[in-house]
């Protein structure tokens, strides 16, 4: 993602929640999901839908995929504009303080954050390290001081990591993942 109008397009949780459902969901028709058939799955209604489609489509991030007559009434199928969604680097220099790019990363942790909390609720989740069982969910924070050439080579390592999965083709028969990843660097408190 590279401009602010897609970026601003995502800041919204019910968008964001649109946009997800069409790239991680593995059995959308090519003819894409109706609005009612999104509403069902979001839980949200119907009616309060068409704005955000409309918001999403002008910015490619949901594209019509088919249009049909249905009892006088013309009904779009949606699908996703892209497998995945990446915000520029750009983004994350001098316009990291914006509202928009808060906003949107706002909307993703929250996301995931009541996803996580379903699992952990459910028993779904595991604290800490992989023990050779696929746990359903697995979290890990650390706060760590490494060398700078640590630090680089854990980013790179990092990256790799997250663009082989990003990149990866989705299997249908597969287990439903969901990933947040997040490494920064703070200021020195010093």
């Amino acid at each position: 993602m590279d401009d602010v109008e897609s970026l601003r397009a995502l800041a919204d949780p019910l968008r964001l929640a649109i946009v997800n459902l069409l790239m991680t969901r593995a059995d959308v028709p090519v003819g894409g999901l109706a609005a009612k058939e999104i509403a069902r799955e979001l839980q949200v209604s119907q009616t309060r839908l068409y704005r955000h489609l409309k918001q999403l489509v002008s910015v490619g991030l949901v594209q019509v995929a088919s249009s049909r007559l249905v009892s006088g009434i013309v009904e779009q199928g949606y699908r996703a504009g892209q497998r995945s969604v990446r915000i520029e680097e750009a983004f994350l220099g001098e316009a990291a303080a914006s509202d928009e790019v808060l906003r949107t990363f706002g909307a993703v942790l929250d996301r995931h954050r009541s996803d996580l909390f379903r699992a952990i609720r459910a028993g779904h989740a595991r604290i800490g390290g992989y023990d050779g069982q696929l746990p359903p969910s697995t979290v890990a924070a650390l706060d760590v001081r490494l060398s700078v050439e640590r630090a680089e080579s854990f980013a790179k390592r990092l990256s790799a990591l997250v663009a082989e999965f990003a990149e990866a083709e989705s299997d249908p028969d597969g287990v439903p993942t969901a990933m947040v990843v997040a490494y920064y660097t703070t200021p020195d408190p010093r």
